[in-house]
This record gives C-alpha cells, sequence and structure tokens, in this order.
C-alpha cells in the first residue's frame, strides 16, 4: 500500500519521492557531455586501431590515459556517497583518473593543489621573477625523448640565469645564492611539440645585501640574430628565446599564486 498524506475526502494522496538532486552550489561534473570526451570516445577505438595496422601503435601508457580519461567522473565506473551529518544533504562523487595529460578537469585540480603547495610551504616571502626558456626546434624533439638531457639542459640554464643575477648584486656562487621552481612545459598552445623552461627565480639573493632591492631588470642584454625589432625582455639568438617581464613583490602571495598556476 502506497503511502501518502491524508485528505479531507478521507482518501490517501501519493506521496512524491523528490528525485536525488546535487545540494545547493555544488555541481557534479559531467565529462560526457564535453566536447572533447565525445570526441575521444568516438575516434578513440578507430585510430589505436589504424596504428596497431600501420605497425606502430601506441605506447601503453598513452593507451592507458585513454582509457583511465574515458572513466574519469562516470558514475558507472565507481563513486563515493558523501552525506552532511547535521543538515543531511547527499552528493555522488564519481571517481577521478588522476591523469596528468589528457584530462582537463585532473590537470585543473593538480594545477590548483601544485599552486597553493608552493605558496604555502615552497616559496619564500620574497620578490620572484619570472623567466621563460624557449628552446630551437631540434632541441625540442631531442628533449621531448631525453629525459636525461633535459635535466641536463636545465641545470644549465638554471647556472646560467642564477650567475647572472649575483652578478647583477655583486656577489659569487661563494659569497651569495639564490633559487628557483621550475616547472617544464612540454606543449605549445597548439598542442605542438615545444618543450620548454617556466622558471620562478628569487628576485633577492641571499648574501650580505639580503633584504635590499636588488635591481630591477627591463631587458636581457642579448642581441637578436635573427632581423627584427627585439621585444622588451626578450633575447632571442639561435633559436633560444628567454623572455623575463613579470615580477612579484614580496607581499603580493595571491599574485604569485595566480603566476604558479599559470606556469
Amino acid at each position: 500500500m502506497a503511502r501518502g498524506t491524508p485528505q479531507a475526502n478521507g482518501r490517501v494522496a501519493p506521496r512524491r519521492v523528490p528525485p536525488f538532486i546535487d545540494p545547493p552550489g555544488y555541481v557534479r561534473h559531467r565529462p560526457e557531455e564535453t566536447l572533447l570526451y565525445q570526441l575521444v570516445e568516438q575516434h578513440h577505438p578507430a585510430f589505436c586501431a589504424a596504428r596497431e595496422t600501420a605497425g606502430c601503435s601506441l605506447p601503453k601508457h598513452v593507451q592507458q590515459e585513454f582509457e583511465a580519461y574515458l572513466k574519469c567522473g562516470r558514475l558507472e565506473h565507481g563513486f563515493l556517497r558523501a552525506r552532511c551529518e547535521s543538515c543531511h544533504a547527499e552528493k555522488l562523487v564519481a571517481f577521478s583518473c588522476n591523469g596528468r595529460a589528457i584530462c582537463p578537469s585532473c590537470g585543473a585540480r593538480r594545477m590548483v593543489e601544485t599552486a597553493a603547495l608552493l605558496v604555502d610551504q615552497v616559496l619564500p616571502t620574497r620578490p620572484m621573477l619570472q623567466w621563460v626558456l624557449s628552446l630551437p626546434f631540434a632541441l625540442r624533439f631531442l628533449l621531448a625523448r631525453d629525459p636525461e638531457g633535459l635535466t641536463h639542459v636545465l641545470g644549465i640554464v638554471y647556472r646560467a640565469i642564477a650567475g647572472y643575477i649575483l652578478e647583477k648584486v655583486r656577489l659569487t656562487q661563494t659569497t651569495g645564492a639564490t633559487g628557483a621552481v621550475t616547472l617544464i612545459q612540454r606543449f605549445g598552445s597548439a598542442l605542438n611539440a615545444n618543450v620548454h623552461f617556466h622558471m620562478l627565480f628569487l628576485g633577492e639573493a641571499m648574501g650580505p645585501r639580503a633584504g635590499q632591492k636588488v635591481f630591477t631588470l627591463r631587458a636581457v642584454p642579448a642581441e637578436p640574430l635573427e632581423e627584427q625589432e627585439p621585444k622588451r625582455g626578450v633575447a632571442q639568438a639561435a633559436g633560444f628565446s628567454l623572455h623575463t617581464g613579470i615580477g612579484i613583490e614580496a607581499d603580493a602571495r595571491s599574485k604569485l599564486e595566480r603566476l604558479c598556476r599559470y606556469v
């Protein structure tokens, strides 16, 4: 017998059971409604089959990334049911793939978490400068397949910039020191292979002048080989492009976190 509310005529009106809805302020992620998900779901099997036929199948870790992405955020592949102890509101939270390459949702979460970690626990309350180094095409393709070589190149770049900063404040590696956090980007805005470095350097060198303003960088002193007008804060030579134009004051922590999210 259906339960309900008694009415004046003695009949019992069926009680309406409200459908499961998300609590106010929470919107469940539905990746299956995005264009990227639909494209991958539709073309991924045929693409993998074509690569197999051509005798150059995708690496196993790449296939796993695609397969995990197609399950990310889908309730049918597993979820948690969370319930508030005070208001008893409930919500379903689908499992995520925690991917690093394809999934925009997991990538955005990793971006926010990494930026918060850097600002809260890694970067000191000092001025920061962003340096961006792009590499020649030949080096991009080479280093994209050679992690050990990429590490050596990054070490050379760090020593060169650190030495430049120390020289500007009349210090040496024995009398002063600086530090940096580097995030390596592997793609350009068009998803083209473009290995380049985003480096956050301390704007103050540690030494006898610690705590004093070091210098204001207007432009990197270099002569571009290409026949074009040099941009402010950009040096170009032999396919290398070094840019610095973003400085963060010591007390601008929210601005620093936005910069960390960008890099």
